[in-house]
């Protein structure tokens, strides 16, 4: 398995994985309408302008796992922490799944956001994904959100 920076190329199936995982994940149908060609736009332009940074596993030519990398930025991210950026679309393919392609584009994510000058990674992790997450550093915080 190798894992390489993904290309505006890539955008479709990077959507795909992103919706295969909300589903597994058990966040919620996923936006309607046009919620995958906003997601595509969005990655296709993010990957281009370098304001995302997306990972992709591959075995033998295949897309088994992805992870992406999104720069968040506010005006007070100098005063507060400093850059920040939230880690989203991890999914690996179940036949895929403990055999280190989920770690492999997570820390690739992770180091491209080291690259960027981020100084916090935020993400949204299942039970099952938090072992992963927790080995690669990231602890729980006190993050809380409100879904409207």
């Amino acid at each position: 398995m190798i894992v390489r920076k993904a290309t505006p190329a890539d955008a479709p199936a990077l959507v795909e994985a992103f919706f295969a995982m909300m589903e597994e994940a058990g966040f919620g149908p996923p936006v309607q309408g046009s919620g995958p060609a906003r997601l595509l736009a969005s990655i296709t332009a993010g990957t281009g302008d370098g304001s995302q940074g997306w990972f992709v596993c591959e075995d033998g030519g295949q897309i088994v796992a992805t992870a992406g990398a999104i720069l968040q930025l506010t005006p007070l991210d100098d005063v507060l922490v400093g850059k920040r950026a939230i880690i989203v679309g991890v999914y690996t393919r179940p036949d895929y799944r403990k055999r280190g392609a989920a770690r492999m584009v997570v820390a690739a994510a992770v180091e491209w956001c080291r690259g960027a000058g981020v100084a916090l990674v935020r993400l949204q992790t299942t039970q099952a994904g938090r072992p992963l997450y927790e080995s690669l550093g990231f602890t729980v915080g006190d993050i809380m959100t409100l879904r409207l």
